[in-house]
């Protein structure tokens, strides 16, 4: 069976979860968050839009799981898969002594997401016209 923790960095598996205090109060249309630069006097459009969502994404989260028949935990939700790919990175790729494979052409970010982690990028190009592998070594 896979071990997921066998391949995360040491420093990314002693991170405790962040937990944004005011979640607990988000329901209340009373609170005041003055630490949040949210529109205090409310929206000018109506609807809640005063305020920030939820970090935790949870109701978002909890949908998706059921609608994929996964556990809670096996759902991540990013700004974009720009976001994703650098925390992958970031979680599972040693600076300096790792590499990522990509094969061009490909989603340019997997590139400049691996060097801004100082993350070494090999590349096996695929074919042009038949997008399989070169014969290459890298």
């Amino acid at each position: 069976m896979f071990n997921l923790d066998s391949i995360t960095r040491e420093n990314i598996k002693s991170l405790q979860s962040y937990k944004v205090w005011r979640d607990d109060y988000l329901d209340n249309s009373e609170a005041v968050f003055l630490d949040n630069c949210e529109n205090n006097f409310g929206s000018p459009i109506g609807l809640g839009y005063e305020r920030y969502p939820s970090s935790s994404q949870s109701k978002v989260k909890q949908a998706i799981a059921t609608y994929k028949k996964v556990n809670l935990n096996q759902v991540a939700i990013g700004n974009g898969s720009d976001e994703l790919i650098d925390l992958l990175i970031r979680c599972f790729c040693e600076p300096k002594q790792d590499n990522i494979l990509i094969c061009e052409p490909t989603f340019g970010m997997f590139k400049v997401y691996a060097q801004l982690n100082n993350v070494e990028v090999l590349n096996a190009p695929l074919k042009k016209k038949a997008f399989c592998l070169m014969n290459k070594s890298f």
